[in-house]
């Protein structure tokens, strides 16, 4: 794989991957700039997409431990308040026994390396441990359970908090029975989607993972192939580069499983950038 020494391989890197190898070597390898729009309405999207920020740098304040009321005051937008009064009511129903907000763990397979960012883990009474992801989406539709199954992140992100390791009070808990990831939805707050974790999947994950790295390290230039569903390419930045189209799809009217498949929480997350924090 050229050009990519030291590289560290993350939920979004291998999402691009699966989903459009072109899309990969263009912007992990070639690391070229973006020429096009996302989506259109551009304004509207990056609208969504700000709001979700925001949500995500709230709840962090509040796993910090900054009064609710003062974190209330800096919010200057409905759609932002009602999303921020749902994640009040949905915490104040739990009772977890220990929490760290935005936490970066990293693992290694093989000769390489994996990351993830968890917006929340949190210790549960029976010593079992949950993955929060804050799901903010663009639109009036949730992501359905067979969307989020297929998603990378949905692999990734348990499998390295079991690889990692997690302690609390010298107790060692991330075994993969005690693990579940859920997205949670701010616009959808009784609508979660947990995924419980397994030693049988943790093996079904490693092999997966392995594979498409190793896939990845072989090949050459010329292997990294444009998608041939043209449909991903309506939301792609790097399709004039690919000849498929000047205009950005909307994603506020797209069909659901294409427009969903835009994460409008890490869409410019560049793990590679980001301080290396060991587990």
């Amino acid at each position: 794989m050229p050009h990519l020494t030291d590289f560290r391989f993350s939920a979004q890197s291998l999402q691009d991957y699966v989903e459009c190898p072109r899309r990969f070597l263009l912007r992990y390898i070639q690391k070229l700039d973006w020429p096009a729009e996302q989506s259109n309405p551009y304004l509207a999207f990056e609208q969504y997409r700000y709001k979700g920020e925001l949500f995500h740098i709230c709840v962090d304040q509040y796993f910090h431990n900054i009064d609710p009321v003062l974190i209330e005051q800096q919010i200057h937008n409905d759609d932002l308040r009602t999303w921020w009064q749902h994640f009040l009511e949905f915490i104040q129903e739990q009772n977890f026994l220990h929490t760290v907000s935005e936490i970066l763990f990293q693992a290694s397979l093989g000769d390489h390396l994996l990351i993830a960012k968890f917006d929340l883990l949190a210790v549960t009474a029976d010593h079992n441990v949950i993955i929060f992801d804050w799901k903010t989406i663009a639109g009036d539709r949730k992501p359905t359970h067979h969307i989020l199954v297929e998603k990378m992140q949905t692999l990734i992100y348990p499998y390295i908090l079991c690889r990692a390791g997690l302690s609390v009070n010298g107790e060692q808990l991330a075994h993969p029975t005690n693990v579940t990831l859920q997205y949670w939805f701010p616009q959808y707050p009784h609508e979660p989607e947990p995924f419980k974790y397994s030693s049988v999947q943790m093996q079904q994950d490693q092999t997966q993972l392995r594979g498409l790295m190793e896939e990845i390290e072989i090949k050459t230039m010329g292997d990294f192939l444009m998608t041939e569903d043209e449909k991903r390419c309506r939301f792609c930045v790097y399709r004039s580069y690919c000849g498929r189209g000047d205009v950005a799809g909307n994603v506020l009217n797209e069909d659901q499983e294409t427009a969903l498949n835009l994460d409008l929480d890490n869409l410019d997350l560049n793990f590679e950038n980001i301080e290396e924090i060991v587990y």
